[in-house]
């Protein structure tokens, strides 16, 4: 009995000391099992996220670099690509109905005398003259000085606009384009104003220009003219206080004006503007970074 007493004594004695133990556990071990499953999906969470924002900002960076080193150029759209080619349409219809109309239109600025004498062909640039002969006649031909300012002020915007339709980088295609076609109307019409205004005659590539040689030789001539000086001998003009021959100085200072004026004003100056600023932008830029 006594054996057996102390037997349930020890088994009960087991039993309490386990009991205590487990309610011991709990307390020492729940905080940090719960602090360690939450830490878990917390770090997983964030390094998704961590991830997802470096792949994003990743992406943006090529992307952005692109944009600041190479300007996108816009497309053009209907009304954009009206407004820059309407200018050059009414210009080239200007060219041919001076072509067409160039006696009548000095009737209409100075009467029907002078329109009779500018229906007269001048001889001096007829079709199939020797190069010399009609180089020599091209400049007689030219006898206003104000008049050749214009000359050299258009000639020069002329061949500025290819180059800018050449060379551009920030323009789109079609202005592009358009700045090279801007060509032969900022060469002739110009240079026309001088012819009808103060001449009072019809230009000489109107009788030179009848056929491909005489057509060629002649510009030939008139550029020969222009970029030798010539252009800027001292003449007389009908604007000049007197009328007395104009100083090559005050010659050169006219067809300056004009050219910046061309530069300024007109459909063809802006889109060098348009250039010249984007590439300006893009120099500071550069130089910023």
């Amino acid at each position: 009995m006594a054996g057996a007493a102390a037997e349930a004594e020890a088994a009960a004695a087991k039993e309490n000391a386990a009991k205590a133990l487990a309610d011991d556990l709990p307390a020492k071990t729940d905080i940090p099992a719960v602090d360690a499953t939450l830490a878990q999906p917390t770090t997983d969470v964030t390094s998704a996220a961590t991830v997802e924002k470096n792949a994003t900002v990743a992406k943006a960076a090529p992307r952005a670099v692109r944009s600041s080193a190479y300007p996108v150029k816009r497309r053009t759209t209907v009304a954009s690509a009206i407004l820059v080619v309407t200018p050059l349409l009414l210009a080239y219809g200007a060219m041919v109905f001076a072509q067409t109309s160039g006696p009548q239109i000095v009737g209409f600025l100075h009467g029907a005398a002078a329109q009779k004498e500018a229906s007269k062909p001048p001889e001096d640039v007829a079709p199939g003259t020797p190069l010399l002969e009609l180089c020599e006649g091209y400049a007689a031909h030219h006898f206003d000085s104000i008049a050749n300012s214009f000359h050299a002020a258009g000639m020069t915007a002329g061949l500025v606009s290819v180059y800018v339709g050449l060379a551009a980088k920030h323009l789109t295609p079609l202005e592009r384009v358009v700045s090279v076609l801007w060509h032969p109307p900022q060469w002739y019409l110009y240079a026309w104003v001088g012819h009808f205004g103060l001449q009072k005659d019809v230009p000489a590539v109107f009788t030179y220009g009848l056929t491909p040689k005489s057509f060629f030789s002649g510009e030939f001539c008139s550029t020969k003219w222009v970029y030798t000086g010539r252009v800027f001998d001292s003449k007389p003009s009908i604007f000049w206080p007197g009328g007395g021959p104009v100083p090559h100085q005050a010659l050169a200072a006219m067809a300056a004006i004009v050219f910046l004026m061309i530069g300024a004003i007109t459909p063809a100056g802006r889109l060098w503007q348009k250039e010249y600023r984007a590439a300006t932008a893009l120099k500071a830029k550069a130089k910023a970074h």
